[in-house]
């Protein structure tokens, strides 16, 4: 079998052969005769009458003592009598030559002695308080683990006694490492000595009432203070009559005493009652309904509204006494007086002297006197709520008989403390579920032995009153006190968690919150309530237990429930944690660590809040040197229509960048400057990093060459975008400490705007963030505030970011459209993505692509503005090809449209086209896209040409070398022919120039209204045989640049012939215009001049 940890086992092998006899023949009787005792107080003492040993006792000062012989055992109390401090003893006719154990007030202060051939030994003895000690000739007592080995095996590890043989030593105590009561103490003694009385306590008073001494009627009453003294003690009503062996009770503010003797007079039946009044008096004594016959040294008590009395005796002033069985019971009525007397049961034997309990519904009766002996039977039953007492059982006895002791009760343990023939000891067992009693343990022995006192208990706190002293006549005054020890509460289920006290952090796992909550279920053996502690520390400190504030405290909190326990504040870096829980009466578990010993428990790793408006983060001084500067390519003069001009107006989206780059340990930028929203914002205006939407919306791609190392490899990629409410790629990104940027859409006086903020951490229903403009927001479910906004747990898209190390980004073609159109890409498959707005389709074929609009919003403008969101399409991984954008207009005005494509190396090129729409209107633009190389990436716009113009089907001989091809590039609503450069003008496979030059060898330009729609388009001319158009191609293309350098493209169909086709006259005029125009091309410029051309 096993013995519990960290318990001390005291296993009594002494064997005490006693034999009570109750003698009456004199006043005062009822204690059972001791042989082998002596009393008194002077220098020398000897014992001539034991069954055991004669013993005497030397003493070299005056003293005080109670010296007893019995078998097995000699026991002495020991005071001083004069103001010596110490005294030398010499105690003699021992077994000479023989070992003998000495416990002084405890069985664990234990000194081991051998007598000398005379049968004596001598110590010095301390006098400066009372002192109880035993001397035993066979050792009384086994400490585990010291003793252990004796036995079998002691375990190191789980601090327990293995017996092998599964048979504990016999007569085997479990006397635990006093977890029952502390040091007893002296308090105020009572105004007299007092034996056979009564006590009780009710709002911190407590009652001393009737019993044996120079007054018997006398009631004495003092208030306990916290710390568990007595104070003044202060005389109330007197007792109707003189009263011994009585009981006294309270209920419902009610004092009731009942039965007793009178020295050399009647036993009495009465019941008394009087108020109770709030300064601790009480009032006049109301007799009420008698018990049925006379009783004395019984037990009585209060349960469910009934009082009850138990057992006892008729004391006859000569033999032979009555002793009872009987268990009566009566109702309480709301004025104090009481019902009839009902018997309900009867007791397993007679018994006076007694005590009785009653515990989580069951009556307890322990020890007693039944008229022969004494007893150490423990019975319990049972106590039905409407009558009879029904079969006893009996649990584990007393470890000694006992007769006029007491017993007191705290948190399921019952203490039984003086009487019987130890009467200075305390022994305390647990009360389990099921109604038994555990075994019984020893626990700090009284100051002063006694019997026929009272105790009580109160706010933690055991009192022994009064009391008698065998084998003299002497009445106690003394009171002493002592603390109930409180068992150690336990702990289970710790854990960490997030700031919602939901999510769990896993052992060794990271946290983006400064908020971290630890929890744990508390439990109390003495059911008290328990909180808990716990001590932080960054890991490379070790843990102290010193309150430096390493160490936080919860709440009290109830037995078996969770304690809870916040810390905030915490900065970045590895911590590690233990705990303990400590009950209301101060007993502490041992420190736990969580987890396994020696590892990191969690780590902190924050995401740095930026904020584009003026704050203290990261400080005020930092804030306000970007908060009023300048955003993008806006000026005062010249603000972004929906947010401003400041970065504290528009500068979400950037702030935002901030935060994730510094969160990933990007500190400075490609050019070695700070990471801030000031950087950034310049090195994202800068032209030659083209980093600004025309709109002022952030190119979400330029993280990557913004946060190029100084080898050029990228530290943060764009994994691009998602345009809806995407929780589980939100929490994918999450999970591996991937903070992102979410797209909200805020009501601003009354006004929708747009805005970014920082999603940084997974909660149970909600998200942690970091907002860039209402700072004080840290969840998307938070209540708005002061610089706090209500997200409502909503969002309408994501931005995704990766750490990486690479000298390249994310290969990627991103089109951004500002106007009333929408866009319309089809890839070099025939894959579209977009929206067509005529027929009101949206097309998602392009694998990994997304369509999305998104906006600049400010988020505290003078003057609401709603935000006007660009249309956007971003295609991650593209393919080599002719990708064909359509722009198709919803409404009249213009539009910008910028392309920004990278290479798979992360090369990057930026372009933008500047025209107008209206609905229903289609223009087109070509990207021819390399992912080898960005510079072979080509754009163009769409223009409308007609080869041969006003010729059907715009044949062309193909075996004419000599002739001449007109093309005109026509004018509409949305494009110019006027603006194209014609020197950039190429025409067919090889590309022909303008065969038309001037003086300077420029191409000529000639503007004429070709289509009659009245406005003048370009035509330009072209040999045939610069074209490199070969017999059978059905279409041919124009390429070019506008005077502002943009690229335009333009086809159209051919039908090639091979000789002479009759012309029509418009083919005639314009051969010959053309041949016309060629020859005065070769005039010289002066001969032109002088003829006026």
């Amino acid at each position: 079998m096993k013995i519990e940890p960290t318990k001390t086992i005291l296993v009594s092998l002494t064997v005490f052969l006693i034999i009570p006899i109750l003698a009456l023949a004199e006043e005062p009787p009822l204690e059972p005769s001791m042989p082998g005792r002596i009393e008194g107080t002077g220098t020398y003492f000897e014992i001539t009458n034991s069954e055991y040993l004669n013993v005497s006792l030397q003493s070299t000062e005056e003293i005080t003592v109670l010296l007893e012989s019995i078998p097995k055992t000699i026991s002495l109390n020991i005071e001083a009598s004069t103001s010596s401090n110490f005294t030398n003893l010499t105690i003699g006719n021992l077994e000479p030559n023989t070992t003998y154990s000495k416990f002084e007030d405890s069985y664990k202060n234990e000194a081991v002695f051998v007598s000398n051939g005379q049968g004596s030994y001598s110590w010095t003895q301390d006098l400066t308080r009372f002192h109880h000690l035993r001397i035993e000739e066979e050792k009384g007592t086994i400490i585990i683990p010291e003793d252990c080995l004796e036995y079998e095996r002691w375990d190191e590890v789980t601090k327990t006694c293995i017996f092998i043989n599964d048979s504990a030593p016999p007569n085997f105590i479990n006397s635990q490492d006093n977890i029952g009561l502390g040091e007893w103490q002296w308090t105020t003694f009572l105004p007299e000595g007092r034996r056979y009385h009564a006590s009780v306590v009710h709002n911190n008073y407590l009652y001393v009432i009737g019993g044996l001494g120079t007054d018997s009627t006398a009631v004495w009453y003092s208030f306990i203070s916290n710390d568990g003294q007595i104070n003044q003690w202060n005389f109330t009503t007197s007792l109707p009559k003189t009263m011994a062996n009585l009981t006294a009770v309270v209920y419902n503010n009610y004092l009731y005493i009942m039965g007793g003797w009178e020295p050399y007079g009647p036993t009495y039946n009465d019941v008394w009652y009087a108020p109770i009044y709030k300064n601790g008096e009480i009032g006049d004594w109301v007799p009420t309904t008698p018990l049925p016959k006379g009783t004395a040294a019984h037990t009585s008590f209060v349960y469910n509204g009934y009082l009850y009395s138990v057992g006892g005796m008729y004391r006859y002033p000569y033999f032979p006494n009555q002793y009872y069985n009987s268990i009566f019971r009566t109702s309480i009525n709301s004025d104090g007086t009481i019902g009839s007397w009902i018997e309900i049961g009867v007791l397993p034997t007679s018994l006076c002297a007694h005590t009785s309990f009653v515990n989580d519904g069951y009556l307890y009766i322990a020890g007693g006197f039944d008229g022969f002996r004494q007893r150490n039977e423990v019975w319990y039953t049972p106590i039905p709520l409407d009558g009879v007492i029904g079969i006893w059982a009996t649990t584990t006895p007393l470890p000694m008989v006992k007769s006029w002791h007491t017993s007191v009760l705290e948190n399921n343990k019952v203490y039984i403390i003086g009487g019987g023939s130890d009467f200075q000891n305390v022994w305390y067992a647990q009360i389990k579920s099921d109604g038994s009693i555990e075994n019984w343990s020893l626990t700090n022995p009284l100051l002063k032995g006694r019997a026929s006192h009272s105790s009580v208990s109160l706010n933690g706190y055991v009192y022994a009153i009064g009391g008698y002293d065998y084998g003299s006549n002497t009445y106690y005054r003394e009171v002493e006190y002592a603390s109930f020890i409180a068992e150690p509460p336990t702990i289970s289920n710790l854990n960490q968690y997030k700031s919602d006290g939901i999510t769990t952090i896993n052992e060794e796992g990271i946290t983006t919150e400064s908020t971290v909550i630890f929890k744990a279920v508390v439990s109390d053996p003495d059911n008290d309530q328990v909180k808990l502690e716990v001590e932080l520390r960054g890991f490379d400190e070790p843990f102290t237990g010193i309150y430096d504030g390493g160490i936080l405290s919860s709440e009290f909190v109830d037995s078996g429930s969770e304690a809870t326990i916040s810390r905030y504040g915490l900065i970045n870096g590895q911590y590690h944690w233990r705990l303990r829980a400590i009950d209301s009466r101060g007993a502490a578990s041992d420190w736990q660590e969580f987890g396994e010993v020696g590892n990191v428990d969690f780590e902190v790793k924050l995401v740095p809040l930026y904020t584009q408006v003026l704050s203290s983060y990261p400080s005020d001084e930092e804030t306000r040197r970007w908060s009023g500067r300048a955003y993008a390519y806006a000026t005062p003069e010249n603000p972004y229509p929906t947010c401003g001009w400041t970065i504290g107006n528009c500068g979400c989206a950037i702030t935002s960048e901030v935060m994730l780059l510094r969160f990933h340990g990007v500190t400075t930028d490609v050019d070695n400057n700070d990471v801030n929203p000031l950087t950034f914002n310049n090195w994202l205006a800068n032209p030659d990093n083209d980093g600004y939407w025309p709109d002022g919306g952030v190119k979400w791609e330029k993280i990557q060459e913004y946060s190029r190392d100084e080898s050029g490899f990228a530290r943060i990629v764009y994994d691009g975008p998602i345009d809806y409410k995407d929780n589980t790629t939100l929490d994918f990104y999450l999970d591996d400490l991937h903070p992102v940027i979410l797209y909200e859409k805020v009501m601003v006086q009354g006004e929708l705007t747009s805005h970014f903020i920082v999603a940084d951490g997974k909660l149970a229903t909600t998200y942690t963030i970091k907002d860039p403009a209402w700072y004080n927001t840290k969840k998307l479910t938070q209540t708005a505030g002061s610089y706090a906004h209500d997200y409502s747990n909503y969002f309408y898209g994501l931005r995704l970011f990766s750490p990486a190390l690479a000298l390249r980004g994310v290969d990627s073609i991103s089109l951004n459209l500002a106007s009333p159109a929408e866009l319309l890409v089809i890839d070099p498959q025939g894959r579209k993505l977009g929206k067509d707005p005529i027929n009101n389709v949206e097309y998602n074929e392009i694998p990994g692509g997304v369509h999305y609009q998104e906006g600049i919003g400010n988020p505290f403008p003078e003057v609401p503005t709603p935000t006007k969101e660009s249309k956007n399409i971003w295609i991650p991984h593209p393919l080599d090809g002719k990708y064909d954008i359509r722009v198709i207009g919803t409404d009249t005005g213009s539009y910008t449209l910028s392309i920004l494509a990278y290479d798979q190396n992360g090369q990057s090129k930026d372009i933008t086209y500047q025209s107008s729409t209206t609905a229903e209107n289609i223009q087109s633009f070509e990207l021819n896209y390399s992912k080898e190389n960005i510079q072979e990436t080509q754009s163009y716009r769409i223009v409308n040409i007609d080869i041969k113009p006003s010729s059907y089907p715009n044949s062309i001989n193909c075996k004419n070398q000599k002739g001449v091809i007109p093309v005109a590039i026509l004018t509409n609503n949305f494009f110019d022919a006027a603006t194209v450069d014609s020197n950039t003008v190429r025409f067919g496979p090889n590309n022909a120039q303008e065969i038309h030059r001037d003086r300077n060898g420029k191409a000529q330009r000639h503007l004429e209204d070709i289509d009659g729609d009245g406005d003048l388009d370009l035509i330009l001319h072209f040999k045939f045989s610069d074209t490199g158009i070969k017999c059978g191609d059905q279409e041919t293309t124009l390429t070019g640049k506008t005077l502002n350098g943009f690229n335009i493209k333009g086809s159209d169909s051919i039908r090639t012939i091979r000789g002479a086709e009759k012309q029509t006259v418009i083919t005639k005029v314009s051969n010959l215009l053309a041949s016309l125009y060629e020859v005065l091309s070769k005039i010289p410029s002066r001969f032109l001049e002088l003829l006026g051309i």
